[in-house]
């Protein structure tokens, strides 16, 4: 590249053969940006090149830390790839060096492209999805020398005023864990081993088994984490969204998981390798109350771990957590999980799987309600994410049922829909039923509450002809029917809306006073 000091800003480059077709190349008076807004693809043939200077009175200068102004006049250069004005600057930046680029704009979505000494392109924000009035694109100088930025329309026909501004970054290659590191994703950068998207990597060694909390935030694009091993690349843990069902909305990554002594890999990169910006990765050592043993009964707290196995039958990995019903039993077996989706299996002593849930306890977690043979089962604590972290919960116990089948007014109780209770009147799914005896005209209020499930109540005659039925009473996921009855024999149907759900729930049915419809 030869510099014309003569001229003010006017710069002599070579032609540029750099168009889709390898073939062909561009003429010679063609302006610079002609060749390069044809690069769009990041390839090595667009950093063909050709014989033959040209000059062009379009080229700027601008420093690695400075910002202009500008406008992209209707009247100005016109790309032949895509109709669209621009306009180029130089930049002069050491091998090493890492350089953001901003644009900001009113009247067209701005686009950048960087190219390097021998025009090879680095990296562009042409055709970029969901484009708006600014660009902003980051990128590491693998030589020293002038790069060139070109600051473009992404669509034809795009003029008005613009601004410029670039800034050197300072990237952090060694950190000491526990503790921070800013980091930047950028086109260009080393591959993530596995995915192959441009990603930061940080090396972590532990001495000894360690709780981590490891977060990697951004306000510029979705980040995405993960921790290999370092001697295999073998993927141990990965989360795309930060607190997953805690904060929906968020798009930061958070892994918190027990990591035995050893040495690993963590790499930040964006979701689906689409992103690129500034980003802040976080490494802290934790304190947990964690359960050493599982007892049945007691209540279990652990992390989920980074390696677990497949347990029996189960179509998902797991932790596995083996009890012995001494005597045929009700069991009711919960697992509460905020940080990822939980999932639970439930195995006889040969591995087959005897029940297994998602969602029955609400808030996406699962809940088995189960009437079990003496035996040697397994509980297994699984998921519906391939690689989930964090920290959950067991709730076990026996369960007494009230095997009831009649009720009467004055009755209040507690009971179980277990999975087997499936013989509803005209309806499917589980539930139950009781039968009522009326013996005088009477106003009745029956509700139905549960904390394990959205209840669903119905009231048949004798013939399990609907007489009425309530999902949610006022603002609750209560049921409630208030009428009133003459004599004869009736049908109360417990069940969930869907009535999918298993689970404890309370049954009450007073004598209420003249409110109500009659039957």
């Amino acid at each position: 590249m030869v510099f014309d000091v003569s001229s003010s800003l006017n710069f002599v480059f070579p032609e540029f053969a750099v168009s889709f077709s390898l073939s062909s190349r561009l003429a010679k008076n063609s302006l610079l940006g002609l060749s390069l807004t044809l690069c769009t693809s990041l390839s090595a043939a667009c950093a063909s090149s050709s014989s033959g200077p040209f000059l062009t009175n379009d080229l700027s200068s601008i420093g690695a830390d400075d910002s202009t102004s500008g406008t992209l006049s209707a009247s100005g250069v016109i790309s032949p790839n895509n109709g669209s004005r621009y306009t180029t600057y130089a930049v002069k930046l050491d091998a090493g060096q890492v350089l953001r680029v901003k644009s900001s704009a009113n009247g067209f979505s701005p686009a950048l492209t960087v190219f390097a000494p021998d025009y090879t392109p680095l990296a562009t924000t042409l055709n970029q999805a969901n484009a708006d009035s600014q660009a902003r694109l980051i990128t590491q100088a693998p030589t020293a020398g002038t790069y060139l930025i070109v600051l473009s329309s992404q669509s034809a026909g795009g003029s008005g005023s613009f601004s410029l501004e670039t800034s050197l970054l300072a990237v952090q290659d060694d950190v000491e864990f526990p503790g921070s590191a800013a980091g930047y994703l950028f086109q260009g950068m080393s591959a993530h081993p596995i995915s192959g998207v441009p990603a930061a990597s940080y090396t972590l060694t532990l001495e000894e088994e360690t709780l981590l909390n490891i977060s990697a935030r951004s306000t510029e694009f979705d980040t995405y984490l993960s921790v290999l091993d370092a001697e295999n690349s073998q993927l141990l843990a990965e989360n795309d969204d930060a607190a997953g069902r805690a904060v929906s909305a968020s798009t930061n990554s958070h892994i918190l998981s027990l990591f035995p002594a050893g040495t690993y890999n963590i790499l930040v990169n964006s979701y689906q390798g689409q992103g690129q910006g500034a980003f802040i990765l976080d490494v802290a050592t934790e304190s947990a109350q964690l359960s050493e043993k599982f007892f049945f009964g007691e209540p279990y707290s652990g992390i989920y771990g980074l390696a677990p196995a497949v347990h029996g039958a189960a179509s998902r990995p797991g932790f596995a957590f083996p009890f012995t019903v001494e005597e045929d039993s009700a069991v009711s077996l919960q697992m509460e999980a905020s940080n990822f989706d939980a999932y639970l299996y439930l195995l006889d002593s040969t591995g087959r799987v005897v029940a297994e849930d998602d969602d029955s306890a609400g808030a996406l977690n699962p809940r088995i309600v189960q009437q079990l043979e003496a035996g040697e089962y397994t509980l297994v604590a699984s998921s519906i994410a391939e690689r989930p972290s964090g920290p959950y919960s067991l709730i076990t116990e026996f369960i007494t049922l009230d095997d009831r089948t009649s009720v009467a007014p004055g009755d209040s109780f507690s009971s179980f829909i277990l999975p087997n209770d499936s013989n509803l009147p005209n309806r499917p799914g589980v539930g139950k039923v009781y039968t009522l005896e009326v013996e005088e005209t009477s106003q009745l209020q029956i509700d139905l509450s549960s904390d394990a499930f959205d209840t669903y109540l119905v009231l048949l005659d004798e013939n399990n002809q609907l007489i009425e039925e309530n999902d949610d009473n006022g603002q609750t996921t209560d049921s409630r029917i208030n009428r009133q009855l003459t004599p004869g024999t009736y049908k109360v149907v417990v069940t969930s809306f869907g009535a999918a759900s298993v689970g404890q729930f309370e049954l009450q049915l007073v004598k209420s006073g003249p409110s109500g419809q009659s039957v």
